[in-house]
């Protein structure tokens, strides 16, 4: 049974953990090492030991898309500077579970997603708002009221100030 390739994943996609246990040789499989990650449970240390032993899955988007939705974030942080992952940093999935994840990641994706609504809406937390707007167009906050109204809904009280100087005057004046 140990073995057993088939049981093995089988096993894995209910406890990504069990990859912990396994042997050496059987971390090293790609499928084996690929399934622990993308498990629904997987955790930052079954990606580390699973990444160890096959870093070649980093460049698989499945794998980083489970990455960006259950791994650490400074693996995340280095993972999407990666010049290998240039095609993530232009998905929309992949960003959109990066950013949700760690709002400072919005900074890592494309010029083409930042300018992407979906993806701003999802990257205004009270903490991020006056950052995220600072990479905002004003043309694209006259397009889409609904990102500077989230920012000034969510923005930290302390941040007001800060964030009125990164919204248009036409749509600030909306907002009072």
């Amino acid at each position: 049974l140990a073995h057993d390739v088939d049981f093995i994943l089988k096993a894995l996609q209910v406890n990504s953990a069990l990859y912990l246990q396994l042997t050496p040789p059987l971390q090293s499989q790609l499928d084996v090492a690929r399934q622990a990650i993308v498990a629904e449970d997987s955790t930052p240390e079954v990606h580390a030991r699973a990444l160890q032993h096959c870093p070649n899955l980093k460049t698989e988007r499945q794998v980083v898309l489970s990455l960006c939705k259950r791994g650490d974030k400074d693996l995340l942080m280095e993972l999407l500077q990666l010049s290998s992952s240039e095609p993530f940093v232009d998905d929309i999935d992949i960003m959109e579970a990066a950013v949700t994840r760690d709002s400072n990641l919005f900074s890592l994706a494309s010029p083409r997603l930042q300018l992407s609504p979906q993806l701003i809406v999802v990257s205004i937390t009270p903490v991020s708002a006056w950052n995220t707007l600072k990479l905002v167009p004003a043309s694209i906050m006259r397009q889409h009221p609904e990102i500077p109204t989230r920012a000034v809904k969510l923005s930290l009280k302390r941040n007001l100030r800060h964030l009125q100087a990164q919204i248009p005057d036409d749509i600030w004046a909306t907002q009072k």
